[in-house]
């Protein structure tokens, strides 16, 4: 199904017709221009005139010039079509408003944003409200609805409702359902997943899919459903099983699966770049990543990997807008298509050096000249959330919270004896395993402390009612404390090895109104004020950038050994990823969604002091 994303007026169209025919001169014309033509994988020379937002001719006859057009030489640049992020996650450290000038600013005019954190966080009509505002950029902001939370919170699963969901499906920028990250629900054949899946496919709107390391028949039958795309490909071979049932791969270099080169060196022995339903994507990148680009640099990453130039250009552009029915608008330099083109020194330079959005230039001189404020309905909605989730106190976040004491019939007199208890091991940067494993109680408590990379893992409701404790190993050798807002569930997560100091980091993360507090023993605390939701800053990105990229460098001297530290946190509690994880149940097995030790339950006036 073909979309508009700026309908056209009936005078717009006349006016674009008659610059197509050389008839009337054009706003803006582009002379002596070397083009990417992505539908023909081929560099081309041409003029190119553009009537308004859109391009309306391109050929070798040179365009009529009016006073006021607007007359720029192309020769030494060669032209890109602007590109197109099909699966981006825009809300963690900075906001979607940031992440599109950052995103603009390195030549991607189109993204997909994932709507999970936002979704969550605003009420329906806000939320919607929130995307009109965002659809006034230059840079398209279109999104992704997700049919689930990522979580064991069965008082989540009501906000997924069919009413919500064809609601959003009902909006011109909301492309799709997914990512299906419980797709088990699906397979099962539950009611509401099923019925949201098939709202998106009876409005001609996609299904996008989650399958880490699915086998064949896992990801046949998701095809079978109407799943049309997955961004999970681990290796070439994964790439090749979903073209084979018919899905678009999408292949990825994210912080925390770089799998991009390889892919690219496998899939060129298999000679199957011929496909038009391969994409690129960042996925989710944190500031330490968005430092090198975004959309240039997994160009500039594939072309170093053996990839021939031209073929990237059309993976990063014409194959998603095509994907998601928007070729028609996106995705090329041609006729009839909005005039998102970048100037380029090279096709070899997937930078750009200055950025033209629906005919107007945004960047040049190595500076954004437009601005793209985050919607006031989500700062307000922000504000709001604060005050209604602050707790009237912190003197419930003592030291005795953060320790795992044993039930009294699970000792003998009061004197030293064992207890068996699950590990939370890390096996990389999301992935955890659990081992059950034997401590020494003492006084009523298990004493793991002589252990070393052995921390505690506390999730904690924010006002003090529930707090599960685990024992995590594989984050870091030494951490006094550590406390986040932003992992998946919303709720506190603290790590640490001493409960005073994971008291204290819990009570200024209160303080900050959401974000991050490290207490590590090596400097000054390091505070992250997220204050959007607990989890983005209103800060300019270089600014939250800085900030993100001194958490890494400080959990990297304490022995963090993983790929990405940021995603290790927002991901302890998230239940579509295995093996065990930190709800608000307890420890938490997700294969056979079975608690292996449970929450305490909480009375902030009544906890010890």
């Amino acid at each position: 199904m073909r979309r508009q994303v700026r309908p056209m007026s009936a005078d717009e169209m006349r006016r674009l017709m008659a610059v197509a025919k050389r008839e009337e001169p054009g706003d803006v014309v582009i002379q002596h221009a070397t083009i990417i033509n992505v539908y023909t994988q081929e560099l081309m020379e041409a003029h190119v005139a553009i009537s308004g937002k859109r391009i309306a001719y391109v050929g070798n006859d040179l365009p009529p010039l009016g006073d006021e057009t607007d007359v720029i030489d192309g020769r030494g640049y060669v032209l890109s079509p602007g590109y197109f992020e099909p699966h981006a996650h825009s809300t963690l450290f900075f906001n979607p408003a940031t992440f599109a000038e950052k995103a603009l600013y390195h030549g991607t005019t189109a993204i997909v944003h994932d709507n999970l954190a936002l979704f969550l966080s605003l009420e329906p009509d806000r939320f919607l409200e929130a995307l009109d505002r965002f659809a006034s950029y230059p840079v398209k902001m279109f999104w992704s609805a997700r049919l689930d939370g990522q979580t064991a919170d069965a008082s989540i699963v009501g906000k997924f409702s069919t009413e919500a969901i064809r609601q959003l499906l009902a909006h011109p920028f909301v492309l799709q359902v997914g990512e299906l990250t419980d797709w088990p629900r699906l397979f099962g054949g539950d009611e509401q997943m099923v019925q949201n899946v098939l709202s998106s496919l009876h409005v001609g709107k996609r299904v996008e899919g989650h399958f880490p390391g699915a086998s064949w028949k896992t990801l046949n039958t998701a095809a079978a459903a109407g799943v049309g795309a997955c961004h999970e490909s681990m290796t070439g071979e994964d790439v090749l099983m979903r073209l084979r049932l018919g899905m678009y791969a999408t292949l990825r270099l994210s912080p925390i699966r770089p799998d991009l080169p390889d892919i690219i060196r496998q899939l060129t022995a298999e000679n199957m770049f011929w496909s038009n339903r391969l994409m690129l994507t960042t996925d989710g990148p944190t500031p330490a990543l968005m430092e090198k680009g975004l959309t240039d640099y997994l160009l500039q990453t594939a072309m170093e990997a053996g990839l021939e130039p031209l073929v990237a250009y059309r993976l990063a552009t014409l194959n998603p807008a095509t994907y998601y029915g928007l070729d028609g608008e996106l995705g090329g330099i041609a006729p009839g298509r909005l005039a998102d083109i970048l100037f380029l020194r090279d096709e070899r330079q997937p930078r750009p050096v200055q950025v033209m959005a629906e005919g107007k230039m945004v960047y040049q001189a190595e500076q954004l000249q437009v601005t793209m404020p985050l919607p006031e309905v989500i700062r307000l909605a922000a504000e709001e959330a604060v005050g209604d989730k602050a707790p009237m106190s912190d003197e419930w976040l003592v030291p005795e919270l953060f320790t795992l004491p044993v039930p009294p019939s699970e000792t003998a007199d009061g004197a030293d004896t064992e207890a068996v208890f699950p590990v939370i091991q890390l096996r990389d940067a999301v992935i955890t395993v659990g081992q059950l494993e034997t401590f020494v109680v003492r006084e009523g408590q298990l004493d793991w402390t002589g252990q070393e990379g052995l921390l505690m893992a506390s999730l904690l409701d924010r006002n003090g009612h529930w707090i599960t404790n685990g024992l995590l190993r594989g984050f870091a050798r030494r951490l006094d404390a550590l406390a986040v807002s932003f992992g998946v569930s919303g709720d506190l997560l603290v790590l640490g090895r001493e409960p005073s100091a994971m008291a204290e980091a819990a009570r200024r993360l209160i303080h900050l109104g959401g974000g991050a507090v490290l207490l590590d023993g090596q400097g000054d605390a390091l505070e992250i004020q997220l204050p959007i939701f607990q989890s983005m800053s209103d800060k300019p990105y270089a600014a939250i950038a800085e900030q993100a990229i001194r958490l890494d460098r400080r959990l990297r001297a304490a022995g963090y050994p993983h790929l990405e530290p940021i995603y290790t946190l927002m991901f302890l509690p998230a239940t579509h990823l295995p093996y065990i994880r930190l709800t608000s149940q307890g420890i938490y097995s997700v294969k056979d969604r079975r608690v292996l030790h449970p929450a305490r339950e909480l009375q902030p006036d009544k906890v010890k002091r």
